[in-house]
């Protein structure tokens, strides 16, 4: 019986000494981590496009903005952080 890639990849990293078996599970953990950032990302592209949409079908989204200059310093401003003086 042919033994799945888990059971390979167990057999193989058994057989080495264990700082080589951390490194191991260091390289795992880097393409654990590697994958969920490609799928957020897929996810992140997924809801810009539909916001994206939302807005040329729409055209709305700054319709209460009524002076953009005014808009624009007002959001530029500094604001007072709780804790610094």
């Amino acid at each position: 019986m042919m033994a799945t890639i888990t059971e390979e990849i167990y057999n193989q990293v058994q057989s080495l000494p264990e700082n080589l078996q951390m490194e191991t599970l260091e390289f795992v953990n880097f393409l654990q981590y590697r994958l969920a950032q490609q799928q957020s990302k897929q996810l992140d592209n997924v809801s810009l496009a539909d916001i994206l949409e939302d807005i040329s079908q729409h055209g709305t989204t700054f319709s209460d903005i009524k002076d953009p200059v005014a808009w624009q310093r007002e959001q530029r401003q500094d604001r007072e952080i709780l804790g610094r003086e």
